[in-house]
């Protein structure tokens, strides 16, 4: 099993990434893991290329490496001052010079478009995006759009993976049995999976909601998956712990002591 952390600018608390630097002494906080996902909502990666040589430095001598989230067009694109052609131009050089293992493709929300409108608009891009990155192209679900495996495997042509939101799937409704099954009838596909825990909201610390997660992982691990623990969303509606870094090593540990 491979472990990854997410990280965008704002991670609650008042913790601003605000560059490199700042980035490199939040991740010098976890010592376990393989990865580290960047969310690139504005004004990340914006702020980190200004001394984005510390960065490089740090993650070769830790042989850490770098994916990305990135939400393909609508949502964000840069506060809307910013067409998504320069946004994903940007995306893309960052991506070059962490040399990213992937670049996950977050699908947004119907609130945006309808279904069809949304399929149609999503796979006319990720043609254009896979010819910009010698990374891996996943796209994930998100809770109102391709909320299933079966949704998302419309996208699954040759470099197109799946990212499996746990958290999501359980929102649209999901149970444990046939979680199971999807999983399985998919695994080919499925190149990450993005662990949080859902109960009076989406996106809460592991272990504070109702997702089965002693025996989702059981079957993660059959599979060898990648894991990208998501903290962000329950750090700012956590009611016990508002801190980055210990909501983070809150859910890692949940992971270590009860799955």
């Amino acid at each position: 099993m491979k472990y990854g952390i997410t990280v965008r600018h704002d991670m609650g608390q008042g913790f601003i990434i605000k560059n490199s630097k700042t980035l490199v002494n939040f991740l010098k906080y976890f010592k376990k893991i393989d990865f580290v996902e960047i969310h690139c909502t504005y004004p990340m990666p914006l702020n980190l290329m200004g001394d984005i040589d510390k960065l490089q430095k740090y993650i070769k001598k830790r042989d850490l490496k770098i994916g990305l989230n990135f939400p393909i067009k609508w949502h964000d694109r840069w506060k809307m001052r910013k067409s998504f052609k320069e946004v994903s131009e940007t995306i893309f050089d960052f991506a070059s010079q962490v040399n990213a293992f992937y670049v996950n493709i977050h699908p947004e929300s119907l609130a945006y478009f309808t279904e069809k409108e949304a399929k149609e608009d999503i796979k006319k891009e990720l043609a254009i995006l896979e010819q910009k990155t010698d990374g891996r192209i996943l796209v994930m679900n998100g809770h109102s759009v391709f909320e299933s495996p079966e949704d998302l495997n419309y996208f699954a042509k040759e470099g197109v993976r799946i990212c499996l939101d746990v958290c999501h799937i359980f929102q649209g409704g999901m149970d444990y049995n046939k979680f199971r099954e999807q999983i399985h009838e998919f695994k080919d596909k499925i190149f990450l999976f993005r662990v949080s825990d859902f109960g009076e909201r989406p996106h809460m610390q592991l272990g504070h909601g109702k997702i089965p997660y002693s025996k989702i992982m059981r079957n993660i691990r059959e599979l060898d998956g990648r894991i990208v623990v998501e903290t962000l969303l329950s750090v700012e509606n956590e009611l016990i712990f508002r801190n980055p870094k210990l909501a983070t090593e809150k859910s890692l540990e949940y992971l270590k002591n009860n799955c």
